[in-house]
């Protein structure tokens, strides 16, 4: 029989704050991408989500020397799965501990820093401790070194799916017996590089376009770190633990192509609704491109399970599209089953999807939350998350 899974331990980064209430604090504003990037042979201005400065929690949990050595996205995962473990009542996790990030472009500032490095002295006298630290999946394995995790360790790179799928990855860990406890940690940062390209291909607004704007045609793209600590119900009885919530549910489908598939978004929210035997859904995050066409049909799509006074709220309108750190969601999720009342509007109320209208409309306690993610290429994937009674 599979286990029950539980997340006991959060830590939400953002340009918004360095916790979840801030994160929510925020979203009673209007969006501020305080970022901005000359970018392009034109320098062109873009804005973007710039993480807030996290150099104090770092602090806590790797010694100087040992920073050095560390790309800032090791860093930002090792901050987040420190604040995790903090959060859920432990200075260690056990040693079986697995550890799985996702991320969409992984440490592109490192990339940057090793190129550039190769281009101003040669291949030959290029500095080769930089390498490393470019590879995708060395930041879980910081992570690993950092606490002592010696479980299963892995790194997924799926487009803005990668949160979704690690969190699957570690649900089906727990879930069949394989670990106790399995750290999960969705991280994206934004680099010169990184937003260069991005503009290149014509998917960025420029700064100063206004968030009195309705959605357009190019993103404001953000940077954050989530992590969240997932138990088998063993594992929290044996430390005499309360969980913040239940996962339910995580399921996946449709594969990154284009013109999108939205019929893998009904797919997804049918398939996890039948595993859950959830009646009905008492509140829905889903993730925001910016994209009008993409959200548009995306929210089409959800007002055919959902009733129209479903609240909804849509974090990623205030900290820029995060790619792999779409985690946040979930963050969100948790924070909202653990509170009495919130604001947010109905999902049939977003039929102009503007993102700078304030969540107006106060919602009392609930019991379930549905996260809802696509891609652009058409993947998408969805997952139920229960109060604990």
């Amino acid at each position: 029989m599979a286990d029950s899974v539980y997340i006991s331990g959060v830590s939400c980064l953002s340009s918004c704050g360095l916790t979840t209430v801030d994160l929510l604090n925020a979203m009673q504003g209007l969006p501020q991408w305080p970022g901005t990037i000359q970018v392009g042979r034109g320098k062109h201005d873009v804005s973007y989500g710039a993480l807030c400065d996290f150099s104090k929690p770092l602090a806590r949990f790797v010694k100087p020397l040992k920073r050095r050595k560390l790309s800032r996205l090791s860093r930002l995962a090792v901050t987040a799965a420190g604040l995790a473990l903090e959060d859920a009542g432990l200075a260690k996790p056990d040693p079986d501990c697995g550890v799985v990030l996702g991320t969409a472009f992984g440490s592109t500032s490192q990339s940057e820093l090793f190129y550039l490095d190769m281009l101003k002295v040669g291949a030959v006298k290029g500095n080769p401790g930089l390498f490393p630290e470019t590879v995708p999946n060395s930041p879980a394995g910081q992570v690993s070194l950092a606490f002592g995790m010696r479980g299963p360790s892995t790194t997924i790179c799926q487009q803005s799916l990668s949160s979704e799928l690690g969190l699957m990855t570690a649900f089906d860990l727990i879930a069949d017996g394989k670990a106790q406890q399995v750290m999960v940690i969705g991280v994206e940062e934004m680099s010169g590089g990184l937003l260069s390209g991005l503009w290149s291909c014509g998917g960025l607004q420029d700064a100063g376009c206004g968030v009195s704007r309705p959605l357009r045609k190019r993103m404001v793209v953000g940077e954050a770190v989530v992590a969240m600590l997932l138990e088998s119900s063993a594992a929290l009885a044996r430390r005499k633990k309360a969980a913040l919530a239940k996962l339910i549910s995580v399921h996946a489908a449709g594969s990154a192509r284009w013109p999108a598939a939205y019929t893998d978004i009904a797919r997804s929210v049918q398939r996890v609704a039948t595993l859950t035997k959830v009646n009905g859904v008492d509140c829905v995050i889903p993730s925001g491109s910016f994209i009008q066409d993409v959200d548009q049909q995306h929210l089409n799509t959800l007002l055919q399970f959902l009733a129209k006074e479903t609240p909804m709220l849509v974090p990623e309108y205030h900290t820029g599209a995060l790619f792999g750190a779409g985690l946040i969601k979930q963050a969100l999720g948790v924070a909202l089953l653990n509170l009495d009342n919130f604001m947010a509007r109905g999902v049939g109320s977003w039929v102009d999807m503007h993102y700078d209208s304030l969540y107006q409309e106060r919602f009392s306690k609930i019991s379930n939350v549905y996260t809802s993610a696509i891609t652009a290429g058409g993947g998408c994937a969805g997952t139920v998350l229960q109060r604990i009674s």
